[in-house]
């Protein structure tokens, strides 16, 4: 069991809905073909499959009639469709009575609000956006929708797979919101592993996700054959490939890189890294000219991943997650970690993002990274999470502590209040050398402390553990909350180990 985590068992809890599951699998069924043409039907709910069908989902279909989207279109927003209703007269100003009303189609469209702005998938609308929607009406219908997609229903499957993957995420290295991430991603594989054969959508999209993540294989690997399940498929995947890769993917460059040796590319990549200030103007506009810049270095990134040159996955996650773009790249940065032979960069950045990978029952020397501070913290976090408190603490106190970190002294009154490791007068201990620092969170964990029933413990008492604790406290003013950096840690240790390779290759070469 982790310690000091809410551990989601579910990530999603919801009230079952009453609801016909529009399975994706009846999408082409031969009465929905039919009636393409002749709109027979009087079944609003259906219009997902009929607009599916006309998009060319299906085998053997007549697919000449140019107009069939807007005959579709007025036919089902007639019938009270309101997916259909938007796309004919582009007005969300009803959404939130229809999803009220039980309107699944409004319900899809409403918790997509929730995603992340200005991207440019196809579920999106800045009416949608003006509308100002209130947390509680964008997350209202979220688990009800998520469950119909999980079960395959038509109308939900991409406002499942927007806000899995683009809704805006926050991570850090507390392991509930890494556990969080993980769980999103898992979800949106399972959606597209059990549909995305059945609904091409989903395949576009997540490749147009992955493309803003800098894993460009769906570009660079365009020539291998596949089997398309219809035509559709076919042209959908090249349509959209020459699309989405147009200002991503630049294959003269990728090639070149190719062509490289290996000595070649870890210098290309360290002069990658070293090209661009890690130091944000402040200036907008040459702001944007800054972030266009990196977005491009982001991409010879991509590259250099294809082509496995050391450490350069590492860089490319922790950029992503650390850069301030706009839409929110953290879960995309979270994507590329792996706990397979992890470097100790690889087990920096991911610990970094909430998903610790320390080994607590080895040494921090032979895996963490001395030079950066916020290695040891999560080291010691390591400990923390595999419940072995006594050899948290002592690492916290004697190695993390001295550092200045302030951070130490907010977990060690969380540790020393639990019911199995309790010390009230450490955890008293805590809040005092904290409220040197910080004294609103100080007077906050007093207040925390007494609600919980605990008695003020003896003073003598808590000056001894002070005195105990002087040598590894921060002077005033000197208190930091220690994180990583990119300027000051990430750049300079890749930049140093790249260094170190290169002399290495170049010594062996002669």
């Amino acid at each position: 069991m982790r310690f000091l985590v809410f551990i989601v068992l579910g990530l999603f809890t919801f009230n079952a809905f009453s609801a016909q599951v529009l399975h994706v699998s009846e999408t082409c069924k031969q009465e929905y073909i039919e009636d393409l043409h002749m709109l027979n039907t009087k079944d609003a709910s259906l219009y997902a499959y009929y607009h599916y069908i006309a998009s060319g989902g299906c085998l053997d279909v007549d697919l000449k009639d140019e107009g069939r989207f807007d005959r579709i279109n007025q036919h089902f927003a007639k019938l009270g469709n309101y997916s259909a209703y938007t796309e004919v007269h582009s007005d969300y100003s009803q959404i939130v009575d229809k999803a009220k009303q039980g309107d699944i189609d409004a319900r899809a469209i409403l918790i997509t609000a929730n995603a992340v702005q200005k991207t440019a998938h196809y579920s999106r609308s800045p009416k949608l956006d003006a509308l100002n929607l209130s947390d509680l009406d964008k997350q209202r219908y979220v688990a009800e929708i998520l469950d119909l997609a999980d079960q395959g229903d038509v109308r939900a499957l991409k406002s499942a797979l927007v806000y899995y993957l683009w809704q805006p995420t926050k991570l850090s290295a507390n392991y509930e919101q890494g556990v969080k991430a993980q769980d999103r991603i898992k979800r949106a594989n399972q959606l597209l592993n059990k549909y995305g054969e059945q609904y091409a959508w989903l395949i576009m999209l997540h490749n147009q996700w992955l493309l803003d993540a800098k894993d460009i294989r769906w570009c660079a690997l365009k020539d291998i054959q596949k089997n398309y399940l219809s035509e559709f498929h076919k042209s959908l995947d090249d349509f959209s490939r020459g699309y989405l890769c147009m200002n991503t993917f630049n294959g003269q460059e990728f090639e070149r890189i190719g062509s490289m040796s290996k000595l070649e590319r870890l210098e290309h990549l360290r002069a990658t890294l070293t090209e661009y200030s890690a130091n944000m103007p402040n200036d907008k506009n040459k702001l944007k000219v800054w972030l266009n810049d990196w977005d491009k270095q982001l991409n010879l990134l991509g590259y250099h991943v294809l082509y496995e040159t050391p450490l350069s996955k590492e860089v490319l996650s922790y950029l992503l997650y650390s850069l301030p773009y706009g839409p929110n790249r953290k879960l995309q940065g979270f994507y590329w970690l792996t706990d397979e032979s992890p470097s100790r960069l690889m087990r920096l950045i991911s610990s970094t993002m909430g998903n610790n990978i320390y080994d607590p029952t080895k040494n921090f020397d032979e895996q963490g990274i001395a030079s950066i501070a916020s290695s040891t913290k999560l080291f010691a976090y390591s400990l923390l999470y595999a419940e072995k408190f006594n050899e948290y603490y002592d690492v916290a106190l004697k190695k993390v502590l001295p550092m200045g970190d302030l951070t130490t002294l907010y977990t060690f009154y969380l540790l020393f209040t639990l019911d199995s490791y309790k010390h009230e007068t450490r955890a008293w201990s805590a809040i005092e050398a904290l409220e040197v620092h910080e004294p609103e969170i100080a007077s906050s964990l007093k207040k925390n402390y007494l609600n919980k029933g605990f008695k003020q413990p003896d003073k003598q008492a808590v000056k001894k553990v002070l005195e105990s604790w002087e040598p590894y406290l921060p002077s005033y003013g000197e208190g930091i909350f220690v994180r990583t950096n990119l300027a000051e840690d990430v750049i300079p240790y890749t930049t140093a180990e790249l260094t170190q390779m290169i002399e290495k290759l170049k010594k062996d070469i002669n």
